[in-house]
C-alpha cells in the first residue's frame, strides 16, 4: 500500500469531536460525561477531555449566577476551550445544561464534529438525586 492510500473506514478527522451532554441539573451530564470520556480514552481514535459545567464555575470562581444569560455565558466560555481542544485533534466531551435553543445552535456552527446528547431523566429521579439542592427548595 502506498503512503498516499488509506484502507477502507480507517480515515479520521484531523479534528475532534465535540459531544454535548446536555440535559437539567442532576441529569448525570457529570458522571455520563466521566463515563464516556474514559470510554474514548481506552478505545477512540484520539484523546479526549472533559469539560464540566460545574468545574467550569469553580475555576472562574462562580462569577456568573444561574440566569439564562448567564449560563449562555459560561456556556460560551467553555465552547472556547473545547474549540481549542477539537481543532488540535481532541475530542470534548462537555457536560452543560446548554438549556436554550439559541446555545446549542451556536455550538454546532462552532463545531464541524458535534454530537448532542440529551439527558431526559423525569422529574421524580431528578428530586431524589439533588445533590445541588435545586428542586427542593421549589417543592
Amino acid at each position: 500500500m502506498s503512503e498516499t492510500s488509506k484502507p477502507v473506514g480507517t480515515v479520521i478527522s484531523a479534528k475532534g469531536r465535540c459531544f454535548l451532554l446536555t440535559g437539567l441539573s442532576g441529569s448525570g451530564k457529570g458522571t455520563l460525561g466521566h463515563l464516556l470520556t474514559e470510554h474514548l480514552n481506552q478505545h477512540g481514535v484520539r484523546p479526549a477531555f472533559l469539560l464540566d459545567g460545574d468545574a467550569a464555575r469553580v475555576f472562574f470562581g462562580n462569577d456568573l449566577s444561574f440566569t439564562p444569560a448567564d449560563r449562555d455565558a459560561m456556556t460560551r466560555r467553555m465552547a472556547f476551550a473545547a474549540r481549542s481542544l477539537t481543532d488540535n485533534g481532541i475530542d470534548v466531551v462537555m457536560a452543560n445544561i446548554a438549556g436554550s435553543k439559541a446555545t446549542r445552535q451556536f455550538l454546532r456552527e462552532k463545531f464541524s464534529n458535534y454530537i448532542e446528547i440529551f439527558l431526559d431523566v423525569d422529574l421524580q429521579t431528578l428530586i431524589e438525586h439533588d445533590v445541588k439542592g435545586v428542586y427542593k427548595k421549589h417543592l
